[in-house]
């Protein structure tokens, strides 16, 4: 008995550990955005879907579930997903799986908030604070750079 509780502690450490961790990547991703692409997946979509997956398995779910922007987040998600379903029994799409990834993203983003305030530290901060000055000093060598992208729009980008 004891021992079958030590280990459900340990695995609930080691997740809530790993929901840590995956937040500090996500927000050290963020800045990049597009730059880090795989075919047609984002390494941060990547992240953040393991944040929501670590957030739903962790003990922390539990405590997030009476929250009011929760239940709110309910109703968007399942009007998102009757919109969806809508869309696919009315008019033919292309491309379903977009609209899927899509709903798992609105799924998904919402839990970094949760995660965020759940390790809230100053460690925590340090990291948005730095990923905030490399977002700003990107944009700004972009911007010095290249400050008319529109050429890129016209070979297709």
């Amino acid at each position: 008995m004891a021992l079958s509780s030590t280990l459900t502690v340990s695995v609930s450490k080691f997740i809530n550990l790993v929901n840590k961790w995956s937040l500090y990547l996500a927000i050290l991703v963020w800045p990049f955005g597009h730059l880090l692409k795989f075919s047609s997946l984002y390494l941060l979509d990547i992240v953040c879907f393991l944040v929501f997956i670590t957030f739903v398995l962790g003990d922390n779910f539990n405590k997030y579930k009476t929250n009011l922007l929760f239940k709110s987040l309910n109703v968007f998600w399942f009007s998102l997903l009757v919109s969806i379903l809508y869309a696919l029994w009315q008019h033919e799409l292309s491309t379903p799986t977009t609209n899927l990834f899509y709903y798992l993203r609105a799924l998904a983003y919402p839990f970094l908030a949760f995660s965020y305030f759940i390790h809230k530290s100053d460690d925590l901060k340090k990291i948005s604070i730095l990923s905030v000055i490399i977002f700003v000093a990107l944009a700004l060598l972009q911007y010095l750079l290249l400050p008319d992208l529109r050429i890129f729009k016209n070979l297709g980008f």
